[in-house]
């Protein structure tokens, strides 16, 4: 035991003696990275960040500076910019010393991942109560993204409110996702079908509009979606509640009898509101270029006219419909997998699947 303390103390004090380095928590981690964890960066107004870009970026970062650090912001320039090693136009350099802070990228989206990274890396100053500045390490990197489509799916039931939902887009965007698909619980007031949803649902038309300002500036394309087959009840399946049938029965025959889980796609009337409120929801979003169907999680059918037909291609024949609607506004569809692995099959051994041989 005596001779493990011994060589416990002579590695400790070998690695104080040495040029100490760690990795700070940088979510996605970049691609190349150095950090000195004991040479102290300011991110205060004493310290400079120089903003060397193809783009004019500079007004962006000095904007979002005062955001995060108020009258102690540091000060922004603009520098000369020359071609950086990392590719794309989402590349970044950052390198922060005590004597300033550079961001190199040759477009202001590379600009805005270069500060995103700034603020992860920042930590309150030392030696103080409360927050009397805030500093970093030494850091030099090189960074670009791996994929050019980076999304999240959030679910705004309606327990959530329009700052929640901030947050987790803002939160997004800081671990730079570039889309966010923002599914209806039974959130979105529709004008069209008032009925479509809870009365007081979080998602009216003026708080859509400052969440697509917000995703926007932060470089995040919000993506709506809306459900074409299962999960029309706007809820989960062991919560009991139906959105829609729980306040208005009178609508019962656009959902299977089978407590209401699906669309009935038989039923003309479901896909005409189905579009309908895809438009609506499309305009409320400010026309992003992604639309999301859902589709996943849905039971086979229980309506006598839905098992009486050939349900596979009316399935097919409905989604076809919705995805033609879109692809006339050039808008691309999206929707999830599952239905189409079949559950059981070897094949899919570690996936969610739940295909159902009646379904796909």
């Amino acid at each position: 035991m005596k001779n493990l303390l011994f060589t416990s103390l002579v590695l400790c004090a070998a690695a104080a003696s040495a040029e100490m380095r760690f990795c700070p928590y940088v979510q996605p981690a970049p691609v190349e990275a150095n950090y000195v964890s004991n040479v102290v960066v300011k991110v205060d107004a004493s310290q400079s960040v120089t903003v060397a870009c193809g783009e004019d970026a500079a007004k962006w970062v000095e904007s979002h500076l005062r955001k995060w650090y108020g009258k102690d912001a540091p000060k922004v320039a603009r520098g000369a910019f020359a071609p950086i090693a990392m590719k794309g136009d989402e590349a970044y350099e950052l390198d922060a010393a005590p004597s300033g802070i550079t961001i190199r990228a040759p477009k202001a989206a590379g600009v805005r991942y270069a500060l995103f990274t700034l603020r992860q890396l920042a930590m309150p100053a030392r030696g103080t109560v409360t927050v009397k500045g805030w500093i970093m390490p030494e850091t030099h990197i090189k960074d670009a993204p791996a994929l050019a489509f980076r999304g999240m799916h959030l679910s705004w039931i309606k327990e959530y409110d329009a700052v929640e939902m901030e947050r987790l887009i803002r939160m997004a965007a800081y671990c730079k996702f570039n889309r966010v698909v923002l599914e209806n619980w039974g959130s979105f007031r529709s004008k069209k079908y008032p009925w479509w949803g809870y009365e007081d649902g979080g998602m009216d038309p003026k708080t859509l509009a400052r969440l697509v300002a917000v995703a926007r500036e932060e470089g995040v394309e919000l993506i709506p979606q809306v459900q074409i087959f299962g999960h029309a009840s706007l809820c989960r399946s062991t919560s009991a509640k139906h959105a829609i049938l729980d306040a208005h029965p009178e609508y019962a025959p656009l959902f299977e009898p089978d407590a209401g889980w699906n669309w009935c796609l038989t039923n003309p009337n479901a896909r005409r509101i189905i579009i309908d409120l895809i438009d609506e929801m499309w305009e409320a979003f400010e026309k992003p270029s992604y639309f999301h169907l859902g589709c996943d999680e849905a039971y086979p059918p229980s309506c006598p006219a839905c098992i009486g037909s050939d349900y596979r291609q009316v399935l097919v024949d409905h989604i076809n419909a919705v995805v033609a609607h879109l692809r006339e506004k050039g808008v691309k569809s999206m929707m999830w997998h599952d239905m189409y692995l079949l559950k059981g099959d070897e094949r899919w051994k570690g996936f969610y699947a739940n295909g159902d041989a009646k379904l796909v």
